[in-house]
């Protein structure tokens, strides 16, 4: 009963917390990112190719992952509430290869480019 008691009491402290936080006032909740310098260490910003797609930061890819060469874009959008907004420096759909590995042209996968397979013939 009493780890009941505890555990509830924490919940409670954790979203009286979260309540207390303070709204971002420059932007809706659904807008997580305007430009990948905002992602954490490892992240970029991307965002769907549907109309009113929400951007969020992800991950950079990783070796084996499926990648395409696409470069950073800056764009202007408007959701259907009436914000505007300007991305910069955010990529469509996914980030690109860590910056260990490059996005292979005849696989479309991360690749590390130190991995040589001298078994190939071209």
């Amino acid at each position: 009963m009493k780890e009941r008691l505890a555990t509830f009491l924490v919940l409670l402290s954790l979203a009286a917390f979260a309540y207390s936080l303070p709204p971002r006032k420059d932007r809706p909740f659904y807008v997580d990112c305007l430009t990948s310098r905002e992602c954490g260490k490892g992240q970029c910003c991307t965002i769907g190719t549907g109309r009113f797609s929400m951007p969020a930061c992800r991950n950079y890819l990783d070796k084996g992952e499926s990648c395409n060469h696409g470069q950073p874009v800056s764009t202007n959008l408007t959701y259907p509430d009436g914000f505007h907004v300007m991305y910069e420096n955010i990529y469509y759909n996914f980030c690109p290869c860590a910056s260990n590995l490059r996005c292979s042209e005849t696989t479309a996968t991360c690749e590390d480019p130190t991995d040589t397979d001298f078994n190939v013939i071209d």
